[in-house]
């Protein structure tokens, strides 16, 4: 009996030893387990955080892309709006400069018709009413009528037409009333942009007569009297031309008396020429007269400069040796910029006959296949429309050439410089 209580105590006792270590586990995964639940529970909070900050970003960048949206609608809109107050502030600046111009032409005819007044109030003086003697003692002795004044040959002209009929008789080949026309011009008006192209021109004609002196006393005037004008350099040129064919003339005269002692005849021709270009520095002048190959093309700079660029053809003509007929034709490639360009190109069409004149211009570009090359063309400065070729593209003849000759109501349409403010090059001119 004593050992079956023994035996039942000893097993209580193991039984409570063996179960506390099992009760202590139980109670460790249980806090374990409620601390994986805490866990899942605050992740599952900070994916539902993360979740409404990413709605959150998203509406901010929405919000972004809206407003960008608007703002680049509201700068293409401004743009525009700029572009077309540009455009039309050029519309208007074109406007008042043919306004300028028209306002210049007409005090030139104003002028011509008080100078026509006074010429024909001079040429016939009034005579008193009741005296039939009067108009014959306004006469002087010997019945001859009195002269009008110089210039009179002008009478009622305008500046265009008489500058435009001048340069009709010396293209034609008649020097002595294109000097005539020239220098009538020049007392009529001789304030005009143009009296320095026509005084030029009179020692031009002098020279194709072979009348040297009055050719440099006419190129001195125009070095003189219109200092600062774009014909002072050619003046100097021909002058100096001039001057080396009249020395030339007086050796050949004088069996070589002319030439200075110790001084070779070549030094004596051309010491009055170096004389007057060192006074000047250089000289970059091209004038060409010739008919056009294919009708002007226009375009514009990305600045809006607009330039048309056609060519012309010059024909050099004389015999050879054996007496037959020969030919040379040079092609010549031109630009002309700004308002005359717009207003010119529709009468310079393929055939037309026009005289030029610019400077020679040289770009560098490089090619298809990355070479460099050069080219050169003629940067008109001046165009005046002759009677040969084709009428404009829109049926005008050579009726409208006194009217769109040039921009200013003169003899050749000189390119602006506040057109084109700084040199341009190929790559700025989209042909």
């Amino acid at each position: 009996m004593q050992m079956r209580l023994t035996r039942a105590i000893l097993g209580f006792g193991l039984s409570v030893a063996f179960a506390a270590p099992v009760l202590g586990a139980d109670k460790e995964t249980r806090q374990m387990m409620a601390d994986i639940r805490i866990l899942q529970e605050q992740s599952q909070q900070l994916q539902n955080l993360i979740a409404s900050v990413n709605e959150a970003v998203k509406a901010v960048n929405a919000r972004i892309d809206e407003q960008t949206g608007a703002s680049r609608k509201s700068f293409a809109d401004q743009k525009v709006v700029i572009d077309a107050l540009a455009n039309d502030l050029r519309v208007v600046r074109e406007k008042v400069d043919d306004s300028n111009v028209r306002v210049g032409s007409l005090g030139q005819e104003l002028d011509a018709l008080r100078q026509s007044v006074t010429a024909l109030s001079v040429a016939r003086p009034a005579v008193p009413d009741g005296d039939p003697t009067a108009a014959a003692d306004a006469s002087p002795a010997g019945g001859s009528p009195v002269a009008a004044p110089s210039g009179a040959s002008a009478v009622g002209a305008s500046p265009q037409k008489l500058l435009d009929s001048a340069l009709a008789d010396y293209y034609a080949g008649q020097y002595d009333l294109a000097i005539l026309g020239f220098e009538s011009y020049v007392k009529t008006f001789p304030q005009s942009p143009q009296a320095s192209f026509a005084q030029l021109h009179v020692g031009v004609s002098q020279m194709q007569l072979g009348k040297y002196e009055p050719a440099i006393a006419a190129f001195d005037l125009v070095i003189r009297n219109y200092a600062r004008s774009n014909e002072v350099p050619d003046a100097y040129v021909r002058k100096g031309t001039a001057r080396d064919q009249e020395l030339l003339r007086q050796r050949r005269r004088n069996g070589g008396a002319a030439t200075t002692a110790g001084t070779s005849p070549a030094e004596t021709l051309t010491s009055g020429s170096r004389r007057d270009v060192s006074i000047m520095g250089s000289v970059n002048k091209v004038i060409l007269v010739g008919n056009l190959g294919r009708d002007a093309e226009v375009r514009y700079t990305p600045g809006g400069a607009a330039v048309a660029r056609f060519s012309i053809a010059t024909t050099e003509v004389w015999n050879d040796k054996a007496g037959q007929r020969q030919e040379r034709t040079e092609w010549h490639n031109i630009d002309l910029w700004g308002k005359q360009a717009e207003s010119l190109s529709e009468y310079l069409v393929k055939g037309k006959q026009v005289y030029v004149e610019g400077r020679l211009q040289t770009d560098e570009y490089t090619d298809k296949e990355g070479q460099k090359k050069k080219s050169t063309k003629v940067r008109c400065e001046r165009v005046v429309l002759l009677g040969g070729g084709g009428g404009g593209r829109g049926g005008g003849g050579s009726s409208e050439r006194s009217e769109r000759s040039s921009s200013g109501g003169s003899g050749g349409a000189s390119a602006s410089h506040d057109d084109v403010s700084e040199p341009l090059t190929d790559d700025d001119i989209p042909f």
